[in-house]
């Protein structure tokens, strides 16, 4: 009786295995699907259209969920504009003011933000001038958004985590880091 079921199995195996190869060789080849890159033909393509408005959706997303708190920030004002010193909130996503009292937010000082746990951090257009090393130990950030990238003219993102040359900037960033928003500037 074993034997008879092992070849009765045997068989059925092998007719399934050669009924399947008959089957795929009687097939006619299907055409490969192409991949057609997006391609950025100004604003009325739809690569772009879809850039504004996830770009419009995270901007909103940020000022939704993070008020500007100017109480969460050591700064000083002037008649120049408004410098930002240091981060002292506790939230871990941070909205930057435009404006503190009415004097445009102009500056940010070289490691005010660092070492703060923060996941996310908007930087509005407002500020003309961002010291290198702002970030420096925020190895939690994961969102960024900012229009201009230090003071240096070679700018590279790695600037603000610390980096003083280009081939130190995959070094630097820290791998949470996967969104990068990038304003006006």
């Amino acid at each position: 009786l074993s034997l008879l079921l092992c070849s009765f199995l045997c068989v059925s195996f092998i007719g399934c295995s050669e009924a399947s190869i008959e089957d795929e060789s009687t097939k006619e080849p299907q055409a490969q699907d192409t991949f057609e890159p997006a391609v950025n033909s100004g604003e009325e393509s739809e690569l772009y259209k879809r850039y504004a408005e996830y770009k419009e959706n995270s901007e909103l997303a940020f000022k939704a969920n993070a008020p500007a708190s100017p109480d969460s920030f050591v700064y000083d004002a002037s008649c120049e504009g408004v410098t930002i010193k240091e981060y002292v909130g506790e939230d871990n996503i941070v909205v930057v003011p435009d404006e503190i009292g009415g004097i445009a937010v102009t500056y940010i000082e070289a490691g005010a933000f660092s070492g703060k746990n923060l996941r996310a951090l908007y930087i509005p257009d407002s500020i003309e001038y961002i010291a290198d090393g702002l970030l420096v130990g925020c190895d939690s950030l994961a969102t960024l958004r900012i229009s201009r990238l230090g003071e240096q003219k070679e700018n590279f993102l790695g600037r603000l985590f610390g980096a003083t040359a280009p081939d130190e900037n995959a070094v630097k960033v820290p791998p949470s880091l996967d969104m990068l928003i990038l304003g006006e500037g």
